[in-house]
Parts: structure tokens; C-alpha cells; sequence
């Protein structure tokens, strides 16, 4: 597009303090020649296929944890299945959905990848983002925020027990796929999740124009809530 510009540094970031050869806490811009400048740009299937060859480089060879969690054959499984995903042209956001996990399946809590700035100006300033926070506990999911138009709808403690038919089960797996943390605590993912439930949901599940929650109020009354 007219308004895009070719740089090369693919800005989506990798921040690690787990390198051997590179200096702690290293941001390492993967060298590739991307063009950007809107969100929504389509990426050929070379341009993907040459960054995720980079990436995938940068983490064997650096990476002085790529393997405590998960075997060699485990990675090389899930990176050989995430590239041949990498068969159709795709925007900056269908491209981090297929990295974000293996970042994740790694098992470090301070390696973690970023979008990019284009991108999250169009998904936090010009989107609906979930109006509500949440406090993950081994029963549920909780309201402790409503900051939505009507902030009365659903009430602080009010248990949530799904989000546009997404039951709390079924995000919890699928943010455990997503989630960066050390190994395979699950309780360190719940407390980083109350803090980013938000940003979690708009990036791997959707941004829609409303959300119906289905709530169990303080009264033990379930009913269907839309914000």
C-alpha cells in the first residue's frame, strides 16, 4: 500500500534473560525486510516463512532454556507444525497468534514477543475492548471492575461463567496455550492473567462490537448479561 514503508527490522520483539551468548535482558530484532504501516497489510508466504526461519534460529541457538521443559523433539514438533500453519498470506496479528504459543510452550517466564505499535493502536485505541476485570481462582472467574456504560449490570464478586459463549474452562485452556511463565505453574499464569485477561481475549479471541457474559450473581441467580 501507498502509505507503507519497508524496513529491515521486523518490529516484533523478542525480550529474553535467558540468552547464553547474548547480554541479559537482549531485545533481538529479527532482520528480515518486512513492508508495514497498517494493521491490517497482508504478509506473503515467503515474508512470513523468512521471519519464522530467524525466529526459530534465534531461540535454538540463544535460547539457554529452549529445552528444560520440553524435549528437543516436543519443539522441533511444535515449530515444524507452526511453520507449514504458514500457508496463506496473513496480518501481523494472524502471524503472532501462531508464534505467540511456542514462546509459551518454551516455558520461560521472561521470554515473552510483542505486536507491534500499528498494531495495538488499532486493537486498544480504535476497538472495543471487554469493559471488565476479572480475578482467576481455582473455582471461577470473578468481576472486581465493571467499568462498561452500565456498570451496574454486573457486579463486583458476580461470578463470570462465559464470555460470548466462550465458557471460563475453555479461555483458561486456551490462555494456557498463549501464557508466558516458568514451567508448568498454572497458578502464576492465573495471577499474570488477572492483570492482562483483556488484552488476552481481544488477541487471541476476538474483538467484537459487544460481549454477553453469563453471570451468577451474589444471589445464586444466573442470567445473561450484555455490555
Amino acid at each position: 500500500p501507498a502509505t507503507s514503508h519497508t524496513k529491515t527490522l521486523w518490529p516484533i520483539r523478542l525480550k529474553t534473560m535467558m540468552l547464553e551468548k547474548l547480554t541479559l535482558s537482549l531485545v533481538l530484532f529479527l532482520l528480515t525486510k518486512f513492508s508495514f504501516g497498517q494493521a491490517d497489510y497482508k504478509y506473503s508466504i515467503a515474508s512470513l516463512q523468512q521471519d519464522f526461519k530467524i525466529l526459530r534460529g534465534a531461540l535454538e541457538e540463544s535460547h539457554a532454556g529452549i529445552y528444560w521443559y520440553r524435549t528437543k523433539a516436543e519443539m522441533d514438533k511444535a515449530f515444524d507444525a507452526a511453520y507449514q500453519s504458514l500457508n496463506h498470506e496473513m496480518t501481523e496479528l494472524e502471524y503472532y497468534r501462531i508464534i505467540a504459543p511456542l514462546i509459551s510452550k518454551i516455558g520461560c517466564g521472561h521470554t515473552w514477543i510483542a505486536t507491534t505499535e500499528t498494531t495495538q493502536k488499532k486493537i486498544w485505541e480504535d476497538g472495543k475492548v471487554l469493559p471488565l476485570k476479572l480475578k482467576f481462582l481455582e473455582n471461577g472467574a470473578y468481576c472486581i471492575q465493571n467499568n462498561s456504560i452500565d456498570s451496574t449490570s454486573i457486579q463486583r464478586g458476580d461470578q463470570i461463567l462465559s464470555i460470548n459463549n466462550y465458557s471460563i474452562d475453555s479461555l483458561l485452556t486456551l490462555s494456557n496455550q498463549f501464557s508466558t511463565g516458568d514451567g508448568f505453574i498454572e497458578v502464576g499464569k492465573w495471577r499474570l492473567l488477572d492483570n492482562v485477561f483483556n488484552q488476552f481475549f481481544t488477541l487471541f479471541v476476538g474483538q467484537p462490537n459487544e460481549y454477553p457474559i453469563e453471570i451468577k450473581n451474589g444471589d445464586g441467580q444466573i442470567k445473561e448479561v450484555v455490555i
